[in-house]
């Protein structure tokens, strides 16, 4: 799972590399996917969720489904601007505020 501070796209591919590579982190079971099917499915996470500016805390998960021999990736990702924890912030200040215990 990536649960950090990106800042660059090369770094997020660095980790998502990374973690598709490990067995325990993506439910990699075989752990012999090759370089090109590693690349595919970066270039198809970016098809997917790409970040439109850096830092950006991500988080992403990535599970590996077999079936015979074919391979799904099933992803789960989001990612948060400083504008977004800028507002998230806001909404904690207004729901202090309004009483609420936080």
């Amino acid at each position: 799972m990536i649960r950090q501070i990106v800042k660059s796209e090369k770094e997020l591919i660095k980790l998502i590399k990374r973690e598709l590579n490990s067995r325990e982190e993506s439910n990699n079971q075989h752990q012999d996917n090759t370089e090109k099917e590693i690349q595919d499915m970066v270039d198809e996470f970016f098809e997917i969720e790409t970040p439109e500016k850096y830092p950006v805390y991500m988080f992403a998960d990535f599970t590996f489904i077999y079936h015979g021999f074919d391979i799904d990736l099933v992803v789960s990702s989001t990612y948060y601007t400083d504008e977004d924890f800028a507002g998230i912030r806001k909404d904690f200040e207004i729901l202090k505020d309004k009483g609420y215990d936080i």
